[in-house]
């Protein structure tokens, strides 16, 4: 399991309920919607953030 989801000692996992079962994936669900967020205002606000940026 280690080399297939590619952990080494002491990394963190994550075990998140699906429709198929339980996933263990070595990222955060919870951080990768809050990047995707990010990503959607960034794109959105394009503009007024390279003006704050100055």
């Amino acid at each position: 399991m280690v080399g297939v989801n590619k952990v080494e000692k002491g990394d963190s996992i994550f075990v998140t309920e699906t429709p198929e079962g339980l996933a263990i994936t070595a990222h955060d669900p919870a951080f990768e919607e809050q990047m995707k967020a990010a990503q959607a205002i960034t794109k959105k606000r394009r503009n007024v953030l390279r003006e704050l940026a100055k």
